[in-house]
């Protein structure tokens, strides 16, 4: 049992600050104190810093402090410590100085960030590895190749090795290979062509003028497939040794009728079909035949975004995995996999949710994992290809990491371990000891705004009917009609990197799938929601990819007054009224129509001098503004009756009103358009002149009611009456004279 006091740390012994012993307690005014399970160790913070003994063994102290202290600590003073058993962290709140947290849990990854020789101190930026049961080959920046051995922990430059006595300068080495069959190592150099290590025999360099299967010196990658060939890559083209002997290079590749010429190959593989695969930095991704003896003739395939098969033509790396699958690293898209059904590169990336935008280097574990190297950290990719199944979880510099970046093709594995090389060293550890690592995720609704406002910030009476509770505790919300824009803001709360965190959210009933956003956008905004209920979703990740649980917000909008069921049951009472009086109407008028036809009818079967009625448009009565308009109407075609010129136009004009509303007025009450109507009034009117005057001409006759041609008033006057003028006529002359004029 230990206690915190002013004048000592009490106990079962007796702990106070000895000025003549670095190692005893910091301060005798202590503040606060607590143990961290994972290391054995208890935590005594004080008035000058940070004290922490072994718990098993206490009494001496190494202290944390802002001066006079090899271990230094942000902050002077130290009143409380607390551990974190959720997130194995160590939280110290200071005087002044803020809140600290510290992880103390074993290192994930065993980091490589000095690489020196006994000579000198080399730039930290890993272009290549190669491990095998002997050595580790490095690829250092601007300094060739180094050695280490693991039995005796030293690191070599190459002019110390003496296999390379006679190799006076040696560039960036982006790429190493051992022959699986003859032992021997190609180092693929930036500058210097291919140099070709055995041991226990001087270091062969070949550049593309001293031999025929290197288009340039600029090489970026080597491959050996399962027939022993061995692929150079270049920035100028592809070159090939074959078991053999057989050695050739390419510099232009047949695209259909089109050429490519000197591509920037960055990696090349080869698959199970036989097929070869170059990534390159300006195509995409070039796809022939894998046969060295064929190699200027071999078909070619291209993917990249102008042929729609490919989403970025920058590729840095190829892989295929343990299930023949072919994976694609690029600049631009991330990671791409390769579906032979479509012959396409189907992008991953987002559908994986993974960060960045680039990915450089590939590798797979034991069991089956992905381990990409990207601008974003470390990713493990589980169950790779099964979207449904698949699971990442990030590694970043909170975790261990010397770097958040790792360079293109810096990446080897050997045994149990994976290696990745970075701009900081190179990093190596087992991935079966990270299998379990994963931490809880707290995600919280930081605040609910209501039409912009904070829901705390609303008076009183309207919060409380939006919410009992404040944004963080609440789990339904009520929202009136006229405040329907709603916006959430949410947060995972994780401290070593939250800028790299993931939130996926959801409205059901409005968005159809999760939409994602990162730690700079934490907020979902709904604006003009439509009544109803909808059930909002939210989960989140921590830095390393770890994933929630989904929180639940329901969320009601009120219907507005219009739109209540009182207010509907009133629109369905105006609704059926109106229909009610429509039908009326239209029972009205259909009443009158058939009262017309049955007039007219009746009046053309009747005897002969009912006959002479049978267009008797003025005759018929209709009650109220109907009649007074149909009387305008016929008094109207009567005043011009003689005049042939008086047609529609004239008839609308002298009408007073328009076209379609005397036209669909006079459809209504008479069955008639508008020329039929003057028409119909034109023929009535030589029937009642027939009446009254037997013996006029015909022609005479014609002209009298408007018509210029005596011809076209017959066959007018036929078509309405079933007889010529001249019959009609003959029934209203006297019987002694029975000449027609």
């Amino acid at each position: 049992m230990h206690l915190a006091a002013n004048r000592s740390l009490i106990g079962f012994d007796t702990f106070t600050h000895d000025v003549r012993n670095p190692n005893s307690l910091a301060d005798n005014l202590v503040y606060a104190i607590s143990e961290d399970p994972l290391t054995k160790t208890l935590w005594v913070g004080g008035s000058v810093g940070l004290s922490i003994t072994d718990a098993a063994n206490p009494g001496k102290f190494i202290n944390y402090q802002v001066h006079a202290s090899p271990h230094e600590l942000p902050a002077a003073e130290i009143d409380a410590v607390l551990y974190d058993a959720n997130n194995n962290k160590m939280w110290l709140g200071s005087l002044g100085g803020g809140v600290i947290h510290t992880n103390t849990s074993k290192p994930f990854f065993q980091n490589n960030m000095t690489i020196s020789s006994s000579r000198r101190v080399f730039a930290t930026s890993i272009y290549s590895l190669y491990v095998d049961q002997d050595d580790c080959w490095i690829g250092v920046e601007n300094h060739g190749v180094m050695r280490y051995s693991h039995d005796t922990d030293q690191y070599e430059e190459y002019n110390q090795i003496k296999e390379f006595g006679q190799i006076k300068s040696m560039s960036t080495v982006f790429d190493i290979l051992k022959d699986r069959r003859s032992h021997t190592i190609y180092f693929a150099s930036y500058s210097d062509g291919l140099y070709v290590y055995q041991k226990g025999k001087n270091v062969k360099n070949y550049r593309y003028t001293n031999c025929h299967f290197l288009p340039v010196n600029h090489l970026t990658a080597l491959h050996q497939d399962n027939k022993g060939n061995i692929w150079i890559a270049t920035k100028g083209g592809l070159g090939v040794m074959a078991p053999d002997g057989y050695r050739t290079s390419v510099a232009l590749f047949a695209i259909g009728t089109n050429k490519v010429a000197d591509p920037d190959i960055r990696d090349v593989i080869t698959d199970h079909q036989n097929n070869l695969w170059m990534a390159t930095s300006t195509q995409g991704i070039i796809r022939v035949e894998a046969n060295p003896h064929a190699l200027q003739q071999a078909k070619t395939h291209i993917y990249n975004p102008a042929r729609g098969t490919l989403s970025a033509k920058h590729v840095l790396c190829l892989f295929i995995d343990s299930k023949n699958q072919l994976w694609a690293g690029t600049e631009g898209s991330g990671l791409c996999l390769y579906d032979p059904s479509s012959d396409t590169f189907v992008d991953k990336h987002l559908a994986y949710n993974l960060p960045g935008d680039m990915v450089s280097s590939i590798e797979e574990d034991e069991s089956g994992n992905l381990w990409l190297g990207t601008n974003s950290g470390l990713v493990r990719v589980s169950s790779p290809g099964d979207d449904a199944a698949t699971r990442i979880r990030i590694f970043t510099t909170g975790d261990g990491l010397q770097d958040n970046y790792f360079i293109p093709n810096s990446s080897c594995h050997f045994q149990h371990k994976l290696y990745f090389g970075s701009t900081k060293g190179f990093i190596s550890f087992v991935p079966e000891e990270l299998k379990n690592v994963s931490q809880n995720v707290n995600l919280q609704l930081t605040e609910i705004y209501i039409r912009g406002r904070k829901l705390s910030q609303l008076p009183a009476d309207k919060r409380r009917k939006i919410s009992a509770y404040s944004s963080e505790f609440t789990e339904s919300i009520t929202v009136p009609f006229e405040y329907n824009d709603v916006r959430i803001e949410f947060a995972s709360l994780t401290y070593n990197n939250p800028l790299l965190n993931k939130y996926a959210y959801k409205l059901e009933n409005m968005d159809d799938d999760w939409k994602y956003t990162d730690g700079t956008h934490r907020l979902a905004e709904y604006n003009n929601l439509p009544s109803g209920n909808y059930r909002f979703l939210i989960k989140a990740t921590n830095e390393n990819g770890d994933w929630s649980d989904v929180r639940q917000l329901n969320i009601k909008v009120l219907s507005p007054w219009w739109a209540t069921w009182w207010a509907y049951t009133l629109y369905t009472f105006l609704l059926t009224l109106f229909a009610y009086y429509v039908w009326q109407d239209v029972k009205r008028r259909i009443t009158l129509k058939n009262s017309l036809r049955i007039h007219v009818m009746e009046a053309y079967n009747k005897n002969e001098k009912e006959r002479q009625m049978i267009v008797e448009v003025d005759s018929i009565r209709v009650p109220g503004s109907d009649e007074v308009f149909l009387e305008q109407a016929i008094d109207c075609v009567k005043k011009h009756m003689t005049d042939s010129a008086f047609g529609v136009s004239e008839f609308v004009e002298a009408m007073s009103t328009s076209k379609t509303t005397l036209y669909t007025r006079l459809k209504e009450l008479t069955g008639m358009n508008l020329s039929g109507f003057i028409q119909s009034i034109r023929l009535k009117a030589a029937c009642q002149i027939m009446q009254e005057q037997p013996g006029i001409r015909i022609s005479d006759l014609a002209y009298a009611v408007g018509f210029n041609d005596p011809k076209y008033f017959s066959r007018c006057f036929k078509n309405n009456y079933g007889m010529q003028p001249k019959e009609y006529l003959k029934r209203y002359q006297p019987k002694t004279d029975r000449e027609v004029l």
